[in-house]
């Protein structure tokens, strides 16, 4: 129940940043429709706002009360937890993040048409296809290792949280971008390569990754969102590369890392203002 409430708790604090940085502080209308909670958009379709039911095989919906479902909003499946196998309609076309974050989760499987013309799912894991986006890695797939195919160029907003069980990942070439938490509480992970061709990471991406040894971190990234690395107890070093121009309260007092920077880039003054031990070596 503890677990389930931190869980909750996060979430929506999660939920009102993001309606806070648009802007935004009278949420829409929640409607009911039997175990479906929706919210009506702009253009008169429907995104799922949360599932309340209990069933193991669960399918999406394509209509509600006469409109169309589109869309699938953060945490929409959050109590969940008896969910091993859900059903995504061709009717949806966004997703924002990952749905699918659930304490104690058990999904296992997730189906879309062959023709969805937004979604993509390959051995379990969900896929946007416009953007190239992984969505969702559910942690009811009980993973140790996984590598991210070529051609995806986003690991998505919360798309490893909580994959307890995943000790390595490799990402592809192709990454551009590792949105929030993407890898928040994937606490058996201690390897992940980040390849060239990343320039952004955002907030809380490696936030306790508790068993996270070694990352580099590619020259081509320029910014490194708030905590990325906080709640991260075996991470001992981390390198940034001099093109690093922000970094957002990535670094914490209460888990000391030694820091490697070349003396002359922005890291560097960064490490001096804030007091943070680091090693300014001329890096290559």
């Amino acid at each position: 129940m503890k677990k389930l409430l931190v869980f909750l708790f996060m979430l929506s604090m999660m939920t009102f940043s993001s309606v806070y940085s648009y802007g935004e502080f009278n949420r829409p209308e929640v409607f009911t429709s039997g175990e479906w909670l929706y919210t009506v958009q702009e253009d008169e379709t429907v995104e799922i706002h949360r599932y309340k039911g209990k069933s193991a095989y669960v399918t999406i919906p394509e209509e509600l009360d006469g409109k169309t479902v589109s869309s699938i909003g953060i945490g929409a499946f959050s109590l969940a937890v008896n969910m091993m196998i859900v059903n995504i309609p061709d009717s949806i076309t966004h997703i924002d993040a990952n749905p699918f974050i659930c304490p104690d989760n058990n999904l296992e499987t997730i189906y879309v048409s062959d023709t969805h013309p937004y979604l993509g799912v390959i051995n379990g894991v969900l896929f946007s296809k416009p953007d190239k986006r992984l969505i969702s890695c559910s942690s009811g797939l009980k993973l140790e290792s996984y590598s991210v195919p070529e051609g995806v160029k986003i690991i998505g907003t919360l798309a490893f949280q909580d994959c307890s069980t995943l000790k390595e990942v490799e990402l592809p070439s192709s990454v551009t971008s590792i949105e929030n938490s993407a890898f928040q509480g994937c606490s058996s992970l201690k390897k992940v390569n980040l390849p060239e061709g990343i320039t952004s990471m955002g907030d809380y991406v490696f936030k306790s990754c508790s068993s996270l040894e070694n990352v580099t971190l590619p020259t081509s990234l320029t910014s490194i969102g708030r905590s990325a690395f906080d709640e991260c107890y075996s991470l001992k070093m981390l390198t940034i590369p001099r093109n690093v121009t922000r970094i957002d309260g990535v670094l914490s007092p209460l888990n000391p890392i030694l820091v490697n920077v070349d003396k002359y880039s922005y890291a560097a003054q960064y490490c001096k203002e804030l007091g943070y031990p680091y090693v300014d070596w001329l890096l290559e």
